[in-house]
């Protein structure tokens, strides 16, 4: 995966796993930032 990701303590709140720092690359949204699960595409949850 090219995407930087950087790993916190924030933990998922369906799986449990890390959460990431991930920035949205295309769409209406470009360019903003979201926390997403690190067990990806497996739990796709994300908070803003």
């Amino acid at each position: 995966m090219d995407e930087a990701e950087v790993h916190t303590q924030k933990i998922c709140p369906k799986c449990g796993k890390p959460m990431v720092l991930r920035t949205v690359k295309s769409g209406s949204n470009a360019g903003h930032e979201f926390w997403g699960c690190s067990s990806f595409p497996k739990c796709r949850c994300i908070l803003d």
